[in-house]
């Protein structure tokens, strides 16, 4: 049997977004593909909000404005960072 995958999202709802956008016919790739892309930017959100609250002074609370802060930060920029 194949290793069971944690989703952090449900494939339910990415199936539901792609729906609400307008598509009538959804393949499984592309509600598989979703859910990886927005796993992925919701872990680079978060990383950047710890950063946030770390120069904030905290270390483990991380508030509504540390995610304000990391969504705010032009997509531009953060690729420049990481290739660095």
């Amino acid at each position: 049997m194949g290793k069971a995958v944690r989703r952090k999202f449900s494939l339910y709802d990415m199936e539901q977004f792609i729906r609400e956008a307008g598509a009538e016919k959804i393949s499984e790739d592309a509600v598989l593909d979703l859910e990886m892309e927005l796993e992925s930017y919701a872990d680079e959100i978060a990383l950047e909000a710890i950063k946030y609250a770390g120069h904030a002074g905290r270390k483990a609370l991380i508030k509504s404005e540390d995610i304000l802060l990391a969504f705010s930060e032009p997509m531009e920029q953060k690729e420049l960072a990481a290739a660095r």
